[in-house]
């Protein structure tokens, strides 16, 4: 299924705050630069090859963009695991309790637009890290010269 959609602008990575728990996310680098790739047609590109194969319907994409959830992505470079990691926005689970989501009406609803944006996420992660960023340095070696 394809998705019939322009690319709605790229989330704004140097507002967002990590969280203050460092244990799920290790100290992050290189999110001005990511944005950068963003401007420089990654987020484009990648958003484009998602819509070729995603599930989500033009309604749901509706909500999506209604909510502001693409604003709620984050990207940023992980520079203990050596790559570029993402953290998908998401519905809350009191969605029904909550009448900024009156447009969903199922569970499945939600967890098909989550699934997507996750979706999305890698799309954009895989790309970056293939064809725009390389930070990946090697270990220093012990060995004199």
């Amino acid at each position: 299924m394809t998705l019939a959609a322009d690319p709605p602008r790229p989330p704004d990575l140097t507002t967002t705050v990590p969280p203050v728990d460092e244990t799920t996310r290790p100290e992050s680098e290189h999110r001005e630069e990511i944005e950068t790739m963003f401007a420089n047609g990654a987020w484009a590109r990648a958003f484009g090859e998602w819509t070729e194969h995603t599930d989500l319907t033009a309604e749901d994409w509706a909500i999506v963009l209604d909510l502001g959830l693409v604003d709620e992505f984050d990207f940023w470079w992980n520079a203990d695991d050596g790559r570029i990691e993402y953290d998908p926005p998401t519905i809350p689970d009191d969605w029904e309790d909550d009448d900024r989501y009156a447009a969903l009406d199922s569970f499945a609803q939600v967890s098909a637009i989550d699934d997507a944006l996750d979706g999305l996420g890698q799309v954009v992660q895989d790309l970056l890290e293939q064809e725009y960023a390389d930070w990946n340095t090697e270990e220093p070696s012990d060995q004199p010269e």
